[in-house]
């Protein structure tokens, strides 16, 4: 099953700030997987990484419907990270050469 929310999401990258200063990077993508109740179905799910500045990586997050938690912080601009030092992140989408730059760098959530 796949929700059209989810399109914007395959194989980005955000820009994290905090308090208007750049410290780090959000990578997502879509993964069809099977889960439970029904394992016959496969269900589309959002996983995330953040990337800091610095270079270390956080566990990667998954999230998946009908609620969407984090696609909703992201819809809305922000991103509340489970992991590190900060809360409540503003989360830009980059586009063009910046995102293919950052993605090649970056990669998708491991």
């Amino acid at each position: 099953m796949t929700d059209p929310r989810l399109a914007p999401y395959r194989d980005a990258v955000f820009e994290l700030r905090h308090n208007g200063e750049l410290v780090g990077h959000l990578t997502t993508q879509i993964w069809s997987m099977r889960s439970l109740p029904a394992l016959h179905l496969k269900r589309d799910q959002l996983w995330s990484q953040i990337t800091w500045l610095d270079g270390t990586k956080e566990r990667p997050e998954e999230d998946y419907g009908p609620d969407w938690p984090t696609l909703t912080e992201l819809e809305s601009g922000t991103y509340d990270p489970t992991y590190g030092d900060y809360s409540d992140l503003q989360a830009t989408p980059l586009t063009g050469p910046a995102r293919d730059t950052l993605w090649k760098t970056l990669g998708p959530p491991e």
